[in-house]
């Protein structure tokens, strides 16, 4: 396990993005829905679509698990983990502080992702 979070923090933490999430090779972000306060974070190829997401507190996020092979959503800090899964399930989390909270896949640790929490 100390390996996986050495990898992790290797990948979060060395960047090589130019913080530009506006275009191809950079980072997405999605906005919260207004009227639901929730956003959807789909889980495909291998990715997390969008990578990172903004929303406001009390707002939740929802993981939908569209690979057929299993992935899971770990909070770095870890604050939230989901079970190992796959074919349409889902997990959600509701944030009820402020904050960035790096997560990522500890099946597959390339795939990470952020909740950004205002």
């Amino acid at each position: 396990m100390a390996a996986v979070v050495l990898i992790w923090v290797a990948l979060t933490g060395c960047g090589g993005g130019n913080g530009d999430t506006s275009g191809p090779g950079g980072a997405s972000s999605a906005p919260a829905s207004a009227a639901t306060g929730s956003v959807e974070v789909a889980i495909k190829n291998f990715a997390f679509t969008p990578q990172n997401v903004s929303i406001p507190v009390g707002a939740t996020v929802t993981w939908k698990f569209e690979d057929q092979t299993e992935h899971n959503v770990t909070a770095a800090d870890g604050s939230f983990k989901s079970a190992n899964l796959s074919g349409g399930k889902t997990f959600a989390m509701t944030f009820t502080k402020a904050g960035k909270f790096p997560y990522m896949c500890t099946i597959h640790p390339f795939m990470t992702g952020t909740v950004t929490v205002r």
